[in-house]
Order: C-alpha cells, then sequence, then structure tokens
C-alpha cells in the first residue's frame, strides 16, 4: 500500500511540476508577444498631422470620380429591380424557393459547382 501512495504522490508531483513550466513558457511568450505588438505599434497621427499631408488634387479627383459613377444609369441586377416594382416580389420569391429547395447554404461538396455556374 506504502508502494502505491509514493507512485501517487511522485506523479502528481510530477505533473504538477509540468504544469508549473507550462505556466512559465506560456507567461514568457506572453510576454514576449506583447513586447513586440507595443514596439510596432505606431502613434496615432493627429488632425494637424493628416491636414498638412492630405493631397487636395486627389481627394477632387476621386470626388470627381465618385460623382460620375453615381451620375451613371443603373445597369445589370440594379437596373432590371428598378425598371418594375413585380421583379423585387419575383427576386425575392425565386430567392426564398431557391432556399427552401435546400440549395442555399450549399453543402460543401457543391461549392465549386455553384462557383462554376456563377462564372457562367
Amino acid at each position: 500500500v506504502r508502494l502505491e501512495l509514493t507512485l501517487i504522490a511522485g506523479s502528481v508531483c510530477l505533473y504538477a511540476a509540468s504544469m508549473m513550466s507550462g505556466l512559465r513558457l506560456v507567461r514568457s511568450h506572453r510576454q514576449q508577444l506583447k513586447d513586440a505588438v507595443q514596439a510596432d505599434v505606431p502613434t496615432e497621427p493627429n488632425l494637424i498631422d493628416f491636414l498638412q499631408h492630405v493631397d487636395l488634387q486627389r481627394v477632387t479627383r476621386n470626388l470627381h470620380r465618385l460623382e460620375r459613377f453615381f451620375a451613371r444609369p443603373p445597369a445589370g441586377l440594379v437596373y432590371w429591380l428598378q425598371a418594375d416594382r413585380r421583379h423585387g416580389f419575383l427576386a425575392g420569391f425565386l430567392w426564398y424557393a431557391f432556399c427552401l429547395a435546400g440549395l442555399f447554404p450549399p453543402p460543401l461538396w457543391a461549392w465549386p459547382i455553384y462557383v462554376w455556374c456563377f462564372l457562367l
């Protein structure tokens, strides 16, 4: 009986020592990671720095591009949906039927088939 208790006590001590060394290792890795993250964090720019480095020509060019994009008439699916109120109801019903039939979301094996059909 004493031999069994000694082996159990020795195993428990070994297990506890193993856990303590693992905990020390995790703490050291966590501290190294924390130091690395803090070293890579840039300082936040303030408003004055931002305004001094703004390229106004680039901003105005992008605003003109945005105006031209919104001035264009819609095309594709958006145009079809806006053309008639019934198109929205039809699209909603078809999507509902598609999901109700179990076709969406597809099983993992069917994703390549869905991608292939989408690209056609």
